[in-house]
């Protein structure tokens, strides 16, 4: 029979190969994108994705199904989805006022037209990513 410690050491492995799983889901999500600044270019036919995904989908089963095996139940520590995209999206928002002209002049002289785009750049983003804040916020209301 397992102790606790080592309970726990096999809890903590298999939450972080759901991890794993989960960013290789995302990933395969973001590789269909058309979206230039994506990093992921989509090499794999549809019918190779759906294997992809079926196939995470089979691991992620064979890790529920090896836990209740050994008797671990795994506590519900789980987050609340609109936090995380709301604590995220803020994150994005500072990321994106790093850039602002001031910023960029450290990095030497910053033409008047591209302070310009710069700052409208920004604040069209922030709008946008403030609308979301707030919509995620109102809907929870």
């Amino acid at each position: 029979m397992l102790n606790e410690q080592q309970k726990r050491v096999i809890l903590s492995a298999f939450s972080h190969v759901e991890s794993r799983l989960e960013e290789l889901e995302c990933l395969l999500r973001q590789s269909e994108s058309e979206n230039v600044l994506s990093r992921y270019i989509c090499d794999l036919t549809p019918a190779e994705r759906e294997l992809v995904a079926h196939r995470l989908q089979e691991i992620r089963t064979l890790l529920e199904r090896c836990l209740a095996d050994i008797g671990i139940t795994p506590a519900l520590n789980r987050t609340s989805v609109r936090w995380a995209l709301r604590s995220m999206l803020t994150v994005i928002s500072v990321d994106l006022a790093d850039l602002n002209a001031d910023g960029l002049a450290r990095y030497g002289k910053v033409d008047p037209v591209d302070r310009s785009a710069i700052e409208a750049a920004q604040q069209q983003i922030d709008g946008a990513i403030r609308r979301l804040c707030d919509e995620l916020t109102n809907a929870a209301n």
